[in-house]
């Protein structure tokens, strides 16, 4: 290695650290700066900022005059296993959760604030529970860094607000959005005479693919990525479906009843063993693919881009499989539409952290068996592309077929 190559490389490091603190304590300057000056109501009323407290939607909707619509109340859950299932060590700690009251709010003159999807009641408290990243510190959203809010527009009629952390991703727009929706209806709200719905944005197929299914046509529709600062007349604000990565079972059936029609179009059957392959992705891809999918195809396993497919496309496949593998995703969002008996086999990282919950908690729900494999890290790879043993998930997929083929004999 070069000489002036061994310099740089500590000097660029040296510089990102000193960037990352300087941004840092910028930051923790900014904080108390801007929270003076948001109690000073002059400031406040002139910046458009919110106050320094938060109030709950159920009071936000007494105060505005309006409904509050309690939809499902709390219920602990304990999920459910097969005769011969045991919970693996990772999971032991969320076999069993608490799933949140889910409640539709109604409230006047209340403010969306863009991307970082921030509810402003009309007396200018953050609203909690549907503001996300609201963690139990309010001076950590993005909402509350800001010197001043962008300029209002004001919305006239009813909004029903559905935006969400990670709307933009297939997994969250399907758990943590559209169930919002059934939330409304279920509330009491006629969906026909909402003048616009608030959506995170509709740049990917598959959300306009299945607002429209659902009966939300595109001029119907609030990309509250583009809209930076709205005051709605009249806000609907359904809660969150549940916690992230703890789908309720409702959630599920939802879905499948809404989404899935199990008829192909073309008549043909759908592949009983299916590969969700990550390999066009730009990262977390498998490093030693060609071993591994030489093994695959030679185990019967059809190679699926889920991306590649309309979502009623991948409702039909994984609800025609029975065996499923591949690399912790968000193609897996789909095993809400297999059938129970099915398997999932999910190659992860050994590190708990870097991976979620969500897909065991799914298969629990919906009756799939699951079946984990760590898969380390490349050392070379930046893009955290992983190395899967070949020979271990070899054992691991005959195992599961040879169990599915008792399951179907037994049915």
């Amino acid at each position: 290695m070069p000489a002036d190559s061994i310099i740089v490389a500590p000097a660029a490091a040296v510089a990102r650290r000193l960037r990352a603190a300087l941004r840092g304590g910028y930051r923790s300057l900014r904080k108390p700066v801007v929270r003076a000056l948001r109690d000073v109501p002059w400031y406040r009323r002139l910046a458009r900022l919110p106050r320094n407290d938060t109030v709950t939607p159920r009071q936000a909707a007494a105060a505005a005059g309006g409904r509050f619509v309690v939809v499902h109340a709390p219920s602990d859950v304990l999920l459910p296993f097969g005769e011969r299932e045991q919970v693996p060590p990772r999971f032991a700690a969320v076999a069993r959760f608490t799933t949140p009251e889910t409640f539709v709010a109604e409230l006047r003159d209340a403010r969306l604030y863009g991307r970082a999807v921030a509810v402003i009641a009309a007396d200018g408290r953050v609203v909690t529970n549907v503001t996300v990243h609201l963690k139990g510190k309010l001076e950590d959203h993005n909402v509350m860094g800001r010197l001043r809010l962008p300029p209002l527009e004001r919305l006239a009629g009813t909004t029903a607000v559905l935006s969400a952390p990670g709307g933009n991703t297939y997994f969250h727009w399907l758990f943590d959005i559209l169930p919002r929706l059934e939330l409304l209806r279920l509330a009491g709200y006629d969906l026909a005479v909402v003048d616009r719905f608030a959506v995170n944005a509709t740049r990917h197929g598959f959300q306009r693919e299945t607002l429209e299914r659902l009966g939300v046509a595109e001029g119907r529709v609030l990309q509250s990525d583009r809209a930076r600062h709205v005051e709605c007349e009249r806000m609907l604000l359904p809660s969150f479906p549940g916690t992230s990565d703890y789908m309720p079972r409702w959630v599920c059936d939802y879905l499948v009843r809404t989404l899935l029609d199990p008829a192909p179009a073309d008549g043909a059957p759908a592949p009983e063993r299916l590969y969700v392959s990550r390999q066009g992705g730009r990262k977390r891809r498998i490093h030693n693919a060609p071993e591994v999918e030489a093994l695959l195809q030679r185990l019967g396993f059809a190679t699926v881009y889920p991306e590649r497919h309309t979502v009623a496309e991948q409702a039909r496949l994984f609800h025609g499989a029975r065996v499923v593998v591949g690399l912790h995703g968000s193609g897996f969002a789909n095993l809400v539409f297999c059938r129970p008996g099915a398997a999932l086999v999910e190659l992860h990282e050994p590190h708990p952290t870097r991976t979620t919950n969500a897909y065991w908690v799914l298969t629990r729900q919906c009756g799939v068996r699951y079946y984990g494999l760590e898969a380390p890290r490349a050392p070379s790879a930046a893009e955290q592309d992983l190395v899967v043993d070949a020979r271990v998930l070899e054992a691991t997929l005959r195992r599961a077929i040879a169990e599915d083929e008792g399951v179907v004999a037994r049915a």
